[in-house]
C-alpha cells in the first residue's frame, strides 16, 4: 500500500572524512508483514552538488499542468534561487474576457460604441464599461458579486483604466438613452451574422433600465453564438476550457510582472477554431529602478 511520494536526500561518509549528499524521489509503502511504513526509492536524481537543475526545472513545469494556477506559479517559483524567488500575489482568470473581446472587436462593436460615445460628448472608458456588463452575463451570469467588484477581483478583462461605479451608471444611463439608436447600429454592424444565426426580434418591457439590461444580455448572447459557432461546441464548454487561462500576478526582487498561464493542447485547439490569436504570454512587466 502506497502512501505518499516526496524528494528526500541521503548522505553517505566517505572515508576521507566528506560527506556526499544524494536527491531521491520516494514514496512510503506499507510492510504487508510488519504494517510499518518504509521508503521505496523510483529515482536517484544524482548527487546535490551536481544536479541537473534544468531537467528538474522541466519536470517542475511538467507537473505543474495537473495544479491549479495559484499553486503551479508557487511551485515554479520555489526551483527559483532566493535572489530570483518570485511572490505570488494573484490568479485570475483571463481567456473567457480575451476571447470575448476578441469577438467583440472582429464583429465591430468596439468602433460601434465608440463612434455613438463620441459623438455624444462621453469621455470616460465607457465602451470598456458596457464591455465589462457584457463580458459578465457571458462568464458569471449566476454570480452574486456587483459588476463593479467582479472587474476588479474575479477576472482579468483586459481594460486599460479601472472601472468604476461611476462609470457602470454613465454606462447605463447612455444605454438607456439611446438604446433604440444602439439597437439599430449594432444591428446594421452586425445584419449578415444575425441573419446567419437566426435570431428573432426582441420584444420586452418598455422600461428603459429593463430595455438597457436586455440590450446587454443581447450582446452576450450575440458573442456567445459566434463563439459556439465559430467552435462547433457549447458555451459551457469552451468557457470551461478558456477560463482554464488564468493571468498570474507576481513581484521579485526587480519588479512586478503579469504573465499568463501556458495554454494546454484543448486551449491552444479552441483558439485556433475561434481563428484567436493566443494572448501573449508576458502581460506586463514594471522594472524597479
Amino acid at each position: 500500500m502506497r502512501i505518499g511520494m516526496y524528494v528526500r536526500t541521503i548522505s553517505r561518509h566517505n572515508k576521507d572524512g566528506s560527506t556526499t549528499t544524494y536527491v531521491q524521489l520516494a514514496h512510503n509503502i506499507r510492510d504487508p508483514k510488519t504494517g510499518q511504513a518504509r521508503a521505496q526509492v523510483l529515482r536517484v536524481f544524482g548527487r546535490a552538488d551536481s544536479l541537473d537543475v534544468v531537467a528538474l526545472k522541466r519536470l517542475v513545469r511538467s507537473l505543474c499542468r495537473f495544479l491549479s494556477p495559484e499553486d503551479a506559479i508557487q511551485a515554479q517559483a520555489s526551483v527559483l534561487p532566493d535572489a530570483q524567488a518570485l511572490r505570488f500575489i494573484k490568479s485570475v482568470p483571463m481567456g473567457g474576457a480575451y476571447v470575448l473581446r476578441a469577438l467583440w472587436e472582429r464583429l465591430g462593436l468596439e468602433e460601434v460604441l465608440s463612434a455613438s460615445l463620441h459623438n455624444r460628448g462621453f469621455l470616460s472608458p465607457l465602451e470598456w464599461t458596457i464591455f465589462a456588463m457584457v463580458a459578465n452575463r457571458a462568464l458569471s451570469p449566476d454570480s452574486r458579486r456587483e459588476v463593479e467588484e467582479w472587474v476588479r477581483e474575479d477576472v482579468a478583462l483586459g481594460n486599460p483604466e479601472p472601472v468604476s461605479l461611476q462609470h457602470l451608471y454613465r454606462a447605463m444611463d447612455f444605454l438607456m438613452e439611446h438604446e433604440e439608436t444602439l439597437q439599430k447600429e449594432v444591428f446594421f454592424a452586425t445584419a449578415n451574422l444575425l441573419n446567419l444565426l437566426e435570431f428573432r426580434p426582441l420584444y420586452h418591457h418598455p422600461d428603459d433600465r429593463i430595455r438597457a439590461h436586455v440590450l446587454i444580455c443581447f450582446l452576450a448572447l450575440l458573442l456567445v453564438r459566434v463563439a459556439e459557432r465559430h467552435a462547433g461546441r457549447t458555451w459551457d464548454h469552451i468557457r470551461a476550457i478558456v477560463e482554464r487561462i488564468h493571468l498570474w500576478e507576481f513581484i521579485s526582487k526587480d519588479g512586478h510582472i503579469l504573465r499568463r498561464t501556458k495554454l494546454t493542447h484543448d486551449q491552444s485547439i479552441l483558439l485556433k477554431l475561434l481563428n484567436i490569436s493566443p494572448p501573449p504570454l508576458i502581460q506586463k512587466i514594471d522594472r524597479k529602478p
